[in-house]
């Protein structure tokens, strides 16, 4: 009779990768958007209202990054509070549905500024959605 080494069955557990949470502040309507370029790479949590951005961002210190559409309520004040309490998360703003015009303060201030609907029309959306998601991780790397 073979003997047989007690652990030789055992496979080695499977290294389990958290997905990185990003704070989606953004209406209801441009979610889609969001979740179809990171839904796969990023746990994300949605924030519909400056209040519920804090709430997030206050109670949750596992966020990673703050994505804010230029057509959200209050987004100059969510820089701003971002800049202020949370200095090393990234601050991506982005414009993420036609109709909405780019903002050039947010351009400027935020880590990184992504306009998805002029990807779109560069390269069609799933490619542009794929773009959108590479440059947001990129964002992510830089600040680890």
């Amino acid at each position: 009779m073979k003997r047989q080494d007690a652990g030789a069955d055992l496979a080695a557990p499977p290294v389990v990768q958290r997905k990185p949470k990003i704070l989606a502040a953004c209406p209801q309507f441009a979610l889609a958007d969001v979740l179809a370029a990171l839904g796969d790479l990023a746990h994300i949590v949605h924030a519909r209202s400056l209040a519920e951005a804090k709430r997030a961002l206050e109670s949750d210190a596992a966020i990673a990054l703050v994505l804010c559409g230029v057509h959200f309520d209050l987004a100059h004040e969510l820089l701003d509070y971002a800049r202020a309490a949370f200095p090393a998360k990234p601050f991506v703003s982005c414009r993420l549905i036609d109709g909405e015009t780019s903002d050039a303060a947010m351009k400027v201030s935020a880590s990184a500024y992504i306009d998805l609907p002029k990807l779109a029309a560069d390269l069609g959306y799933p490619r542009a959605r794929k773009r959108f998601a590479q440059l947001v991780m990129e964002q992510l790397r830089g600040a680890a």
